[in-house]
């Protein structure tokens, strides 16, 4: 993986236990702060997912084929969660990776491959938040707390807006079944009496949340389909 995607200013990639590859604070960061800027790789159009499987793969292959050397080796170092026998592929690597630019996980908007973003691992109670910057076409880590040296940098890879992935359990199928690991962060290893009040605490946020804004709307489209 190239050195530019590997560490920054404020920001480096290291090998954790248990999870692989991870990102990890070089400095404390203030909440509010800039962690870091991630030009994406490549960008699939929404138009590219159809029912049509083969529509997305040959757009894998066109994207992945246009990389230079050193962005191609750094994208199939990239981890793939759906591979059953330990071979890559580039749709493995994408559905593993790939960051929705714009509300929630649909067909509506463009997916990109973000080289740095892709080795933040997640976290239900995350310390960042991602967000597209339209106008440089980059995507932006900003800490949402205040950071440790040496904590891991976090992100949460599910979109809260939508029913079924308030609670514990539903979270935990979730990333099992999406990314092939039974979420450990701090809020899913709550002890059990604090765990059931995470949950209340969470679904009653969501439920009240749908009452001032129109959070569902990610559910008006199709997800994207491995």
């Amino acid at each position: 993986m190239a050195a530019k995607y590997n560490i920054g200013e404020l920001w480096e990639v290291r090998d954790l236990p248990g999870k692989g590859k991870g990102v990890v604070a070089r400095v404390n960061i203030p909440r509010g702060s800039l962690i870091l800027e991630d030009k994406p790789l490549f960008i699939i159009p929404p138009s590219a997912h159809t029912v049509n499987k083969e529509k997305l793969n040959e757009e894998l292959d066109r994207a992945v084929d246009a990389l230079n050397a050193e962005d191609k080796q750094t994208f199939w170092s990239l981890a793939d969660s759906k591979s059953d026998d330990g071979q890559k592929s580039a749709r493995g690597i994408y559905f593993t990776n790939c960051y929705s630019l714009g509300q929630g996980c649909s067909t509506r908007f463009p997916t990109a491959m973000l080289p740095i973003l892709s080795r933040v691992n997640h976290s239900c109670r995350p310390n960042t938040e991602f967000h597209w910057d339209k106008k440089t076409e980059v995507e932006q880590l900003r800490a949402s707390r205040d950071i440790t040296a040496g904590e891991e940098l976090t992100d949460c890879y599910l979109d809260f807006t939508v029913k079924g992935r308030i609670t514990s359990d539903e979270r935990k199928r979730l990333m099992k079944s999406g990314y092939g690991f039974e979420c450990q962060c701090e809020a899913c290893s709550l002890p059990s009496n604090l765990q059931e009040e995470d949950d209340i605490l969470r679904t009653e946020a969501w439920t009240l949340s749908l009452t001032g804004f129109e959070l569902s709307e990610s559910q008006e489209y199709p997800e994207l389909q491995e």
